[in-house]
């Protein structure tokens, strides 16, 4: 009996060892995410960032990520390439202009190109959340050369995200910030933090277009660049040839049974998820606060995400990617000014473009097929529409509602711009030569 006691003690040590050290070693690959969520709870957003970069040295480099940015769009050449930060007020916006490669002498900034092919229509390219000029680089120049006739395309980095300048984004602050010629007769109610959100950037927009002699062009948005898109066509439809909203985020809106808060009971991964979301967390937080952790998360997510592309652009986008990410925190926050838990929009597009369908310019929604996105918003927004078309044909109405066609492409998913470039440029194409 001794002996029985003696061994069951024995292996009960051993199993108790055995488990600290799995719990041990499972601390120390974790603990850069705690210690991550304690500095954000801390020190917030801006001082988590700054602390975050001198203890991990996860620093941005706005000359690294422009070698990236730009070595991605030359990876498919074969046009000019223009670059420049246009000064909007107190802010700059990344932009880049595509256009045919022509002889020497030509223009050298994108404003003096603007000026001199302002006649010519334009196609302007939207990034989403966390992304930037270079996530269209097998895009830009195909979409170019293969156009029938003569067109500017551009793409920028919304404000304060990518290489565009990081502007304090403070939605507290909405009301205080609303400049009087934004206020309308009769209009007492104070400015929401969606309002401002959405004010923040599109005002920025506005002003880069007109930089750009953009009077009338195509508008093509992708996700949050989508939503921000469909929200700036209905404040300006007179500008908007034509909306290709690749993808939107915030479409439909939030299903009356959705409680982001029974989530937290499914699991320890939910639980961590609403707090983060709660906390107003980001996926670029994570990135920078893990420190040397971030970029191996950066590249398990690009080869997950991306694995159909060559290793060499895999790692170059990694890179570029890396480098936005761990830039200093501006724009992303107005993901959750702008989103509910679960990419519902606070301000829904469909109730909003079914209110306006007078003044819309042609839709063209476009989705992969495996795309996490829902996009029965988009066909019931097409069936709306149209049957609001016939309605006013009937009464002989001066006004009739939008034309909007739903495309799925094969092969892809919410990034169906990179996984299945040539079906989305065709697309993007056949929209341009029908302008």
């Amino acid at each position: 009996k001794i002996q029985t006691a003696l061994l069951c003690s024995h292996i009960e040590r051993t199993t108790y060892t055995v488990h600290m050290s799995e719990a041990f070693v499972g601390l120390w690959f974790s603990s850069s995410w705690y210690l991550a969520l304690v500095m954000f709870a801390f020190l917030g957003a801006r001082g988590s960032w700054r602390f975050a970069s001198i203890l991990t040295g996860c620093r941005h480099s706005s000359t690294e990520a422009t070698l990236h940015q730009n070595k991605l769009l030359q990876e498919h050449g074969g046009v000019d390439l223009l670059e420049e930060q246009v000064t909007i007020g107190d802010h700059a916006i990344n932009t880049v202009l595509i256009q045919p490669r022509s002889a020497s002498g030509g223009p050298t900034t994108i404003r003096e190109a603007s000026s001199q092919r302002a006649d010519e229509h334009a196609l302007v390219m939207c990034h989403g959340f966390g992304g930037g000029v270079g996530i269209w680089y097998r895009n830009l120049a195909e979409i170019s050369r293969r156009v029938q006739k003569p067109v500017r395309v551009y793409a920028f980095d919304w404000r304060g995200m990518g290489l565009s300048s990081r502007s304090h984004f403070d939605p507290a602050t909405a009301s205080a910030n609303r400049p009087p010629e934004a206020i309308q007769e009769g209009d007492s109610e104070p400015e929401s933090e969606q309002e401002y959100a959405e004010r923040w950037f599109l005002e920025s927009f506005d002003a880069w277009c007109d930089q750009l002699s953009l009077e009338r062009f195509t508008l093509l948005g992708h996700s949050f660049g989508g939503y921000l898109a469909g929200v700036y066509a209905m404040q300006r439809p007179e500008r908007i040839a034509h909306l290709v909203l690749a993808s939107p985020v915030g479409l439909p809106p939030r299903p009356p049974d959705f409680d982001f808060n029974q989530l937290a009971k499914r699991s320890l991964f939910h639980r961590v998820a609403v707090y983060a979301w709660t906390r107003r967390m980001t996926p670029q937080s994570l990135i920078r606060l893990g420190g040397p952790f971030g970029r191996r998360l950066m590249n398990f997510y690009t080869r997950r995400r991306f694995r159909s592309l060559p290793e060499a652009e895999l790692d170059t986008l990694t890179e570029y990617l890396l480098q936005l990410c761990s830039a200093e925190p501006s724009g992303e926050h107005a993901l959750h000014s702008i989103l509910e838990p679960g990419a519902y929009a606070h301000r829904p597009l469909l109730p909003r473009f079914m209110e306006h369908s007078a003044s819309l310019p042609p839709i063209t929604f476009v989705y992969g097929v495996h795309d996490w996105m829902d996009c029965r918003s988009a066909y019931q927004l097409a069936e709306h529409l149209s049957s609001s078309s016939l309605s006013a044909s009937s009464s002989a109405s001066s006004s009739s509602p939008a034309k909007v066609s739903v495309l799925r492409l094969p092969n892809s998913g919410h990034h169906m711009y990179m996984e299945n470039p040539e079906d989305f440029n065709e697309a993007v194409v056949r929209v341009l030569n029908a302008q």
